[in-house]
Parts: C-alpha cells; structure tokens; sequence
C-alpha cells in the first residue's frame, strides 16, 4: 500500500508543470506556424508572468479569510481547468484574430494564459494538500514535480520536435 501512495504521489506531482512545459518543448515549431514567430517566446513569459495571480489570489485568501478554501475543491478545479484547456488548445492553437491590424494568435495566448494559471496556482495548493500525509510522501512528490519537466521533453525528442534542415540557397549571388 505505501508504494501505491507513493506512486500516486509522484503522479499527482507530474501534474504541477506538465502543461506549460508541454507548450514550451513545442516552441521550435510554433515559432514557425504562428504569425508572432520568434517574439512568441517574449509573449509566453509575459503571459505566464500575470498568470502568477493565482497563486496571489490563494495566497491573500489564505491571510485573510483563513479556512475559506480548502485545497480539495480547488485542486479540482484547477485540474478540470488544465484538461479543458489542453483539450481545446490541441484543436485551437493555430487560430488567429486581426488585432491592431495584424493577426495574432488569441485563442493560442488565451489557453496558455488558462494553462499558466493552473500550473502556477498548483505550486501553492499541492503542496499544502500533500500535508495531510505522512511526510515520507512529500519526496515522491516533488520527484513527480520534476519530471513533470522531463516527460515532455522527452516525448519532444521521441517525436522529433524542433527537427529542421538547413538548406544552402544563392538569391541574387548571396549565399544564405
């Protein structure tokens, strides 16, 4: 039974950044589908920047309505919010709007703002949640934590992600 716990343990730390490190792994490719091309690395970070509210938000409802949230029913949401989002983000990601005169991708911003919210808002509810068990579960949580960075990179490189060629060609005399 203990090693079940601990098993479950390191999966739900798998859950805490797997979905922005999903996203990021798949920059390589995006920079090239999406109409902000390498300046989408400058947007994502702003974007995960001001997802930081949620965990400001539990944080300031912790201090002053003390025992208003439990972790439970957070974590729920939060998890059912994070599938939602990938869900739709898999079918949604290259669609663009005209804004300002040029296309940007909204819908892309809009879901990934969604994904920030729930893995940084993880990083303050998980955790207090992991402490209604014995403490000898807290490493296997943060094991999962940690390869919740290392299995999307690894299925990237399964998948080839960021895989391109480099191809010589003259214009004009130039070689580029």
């Amino acid at each position: 039974m203990a090693l079940l716990t601990h098993f479950l343990a390191c999966v739900f730390g798998t859950g805490s950044w797997m979905a922005i490190n999903g996203v990021w792994v798949e920059l390589p490719l995006l920079v090239n589908q999406l109409p902000e091309g390498w300046y989408l690395p400058s947007y994502l970070i702003i974007i995960i920047q001001l997802a930081n509210v949620g965990p400001l938000f539990i944080t300031l409802m912790h201090k002053w309505k003390p025992r208003l949230l439990s972790e439970v029913p957070i974590i729920c949401v939060l998890v059912s919010l994070g599938t939602v989002a990938c869900f739709l983000l898999a079918f949604l990601w290259g669609r663009t709007t005209l804004v300002a005169g040029k296309r940007h991708s909204t819908a892309f911003f809009v879901l990934t703002f969604v994904l920030s919210l729930v893995d940084c808002t993880s990083s303050v509810t998980f955790l207090p949640f992991m402490m209604r068990f014995h403490p000898r579960y807290v490493p296997s949580f943060f094991i999962g934590e940690g390869l919740s960075g290392l299995i999307p990179a690894l299925f990237a490189l399964a998948q080839g992600s960021g895989v391109s060629r480099c191809v010589n060609v003259t214009l004009r005399g130039e070689v580029r």
